[in-house]
C-alpha cells in the first residue's frame, strides 16, 4: 500500500491478472499486476473512495465523499488534507458518487448518487450495478449499458421514517430478484424486492442480526444468510468504564424466513 493511504475495496480481473484496489486516503485508484507485484497505472477517482466492482471491461467505484472538488465548489476538510464538497447550511459533505471507469476506451464518468456511497454489488446478469448509500438510506440502481441511475430504492419501510438505516453491505440471491442489504443502525438485513426495469423494486421487509452488520452474504447451499456483525458485547467479565476493547465482532448465520414470517 502506499505511504499515508488506506487500501479499501478491491476487484479482481482473473482473464488480466490485473487487481484494482481503493486508495481511501489518495483519492485514486490503483492497478497492480500481481504477476510483477507493482502499480502499474493509476485512475483519478472521487473522494475517499471505497468500493470497486468489475462488469466486463468497466470499473465502478464509489466514492464516500462524491466528485472531486471544483474551483469555485465551497469546501470542507475530510481528513489528512483532504477537501470535499460541502452544503452551506450545515457544513458537511453533501453528496456520494460512482466513478465509472471503461478500462478499453479510458473515458471516465461521475455518476451522482446519496450521500457516503459505500457497498457496490452487480446483478447476476450484470446489467445493474447497485449501490448503498448509508448516510441517505436508499440504494442507487445504476445501468451498466447507460451508466445512469435508474432507481432509487429506500433501504427502510417507508421514505420519511427518521434516518437511520445507514445500508452499507449488500448482496444479491442468485436468480437476481431479491436484494439483501445491511443496515448497519437497525441492526437487521432488509428484503428487496429487486425490479428496476418496471422502477416497482421496494422493501419486503427486515430480518434480525447482530450489532451493526457490516457485510452480508448469500449462501445458495443452505439457504442462508451469513452477517458479519461489526459489534458484540465481549463476554465474561466487564472492566470499568467502556472502551473499544470490550467490542468483538460475530457472525449470523440465519435461515431464509418465510413469506409469512418476514
Amino acid at each position: 500500500s502506499r505511504k499515508a493511504d488506506i487500501p479499501a475495496g478491491i476487484a479482481w480481473s482473473a482473464d488480466s491478472g490485473r487487481l484494482f484496489v481503493c486508495g481511501n486516503l489518495s483519492n485514486r485508484l490503483f492497478e497492480i499486476d500481481v504477476n510483477a507485484g507493482k502499480v502499474q497505472q493509476t485512475y483519478e477517482v472521487g473522494v475517499a473512495p471505497f468500493n470497486v466492482v468489475l462488469v466486463n471491461q468497466k470499473l465502478y467505484v464509489s466514492n464516500w465523499g462524491g466528485r472531486r472538488p471544483g474551483a469555485g465548489d465551497l469546501t470542507g476538510p475530510a481528513g489528512r488534507g483532504m477537501r470535499v464538497r460541502v452544503d452551506a447550511v450545515r457544513f458537511i459533505a453533501n453528496e456520494g458518487s460512482v466513478t465509472m471507469i471503461d478500462l478499453a476506451s479510458g473515458k471516465q464518468q461521475e455518476i451522482l448518487t446519496g450521500l457516503h456511497a459505500s457497498a457496490l454489488a452487480v446483478s447476476p446478469d450484470g446489467r445493474h450495478v447497485v449501490c448503498a448509500n448509508a448516510m441517505s438510506d436508499n440504494l442507487s440502481v445504476i445501468d451498466t449499458k447507460t451508466d445512469a441511475v435508474v432507481e432509487t430504492i429506500w433501504a427502510k419501510p417507508r421514505p420519511n421514517d427518521l434516518l437511520g438505516a445507514s445500508p452499507n453491505a449488500l448482496a444479491f440471491a442468485p436468480d437476481g430478484r431479491t436484494l439483501y442489504v445491511a443496515n448497519g443502525t437497525q441492526n437487521a438485513v432488509a428484503v428487496i424486492q429487486f425490479d428496476p426495469a418496471d422502477k416497482a423494486s421496494k422493501m419486503l421487509g427486515m430480518i434480525p442480526v447482530g450489532w451493526c452488520p457490516g457485510t452480508v452474504c448469500f449462501d445458495a447451499h443452505r439457504k442462508q444468510l451469513c452477517v458479519a456483525n461489526i459489534k458484540s458485547i465481549a463476554e465474561g467479565p466487564r472492566p470499568k468504564g467502556f472502551n473499544s476493547r470490550q467490542f468483538q465482532g460475530s457472525i449470523s448465520l440465519v435461515p431464509l424466513p418465510s413469506k409469512a414470517a418476514l
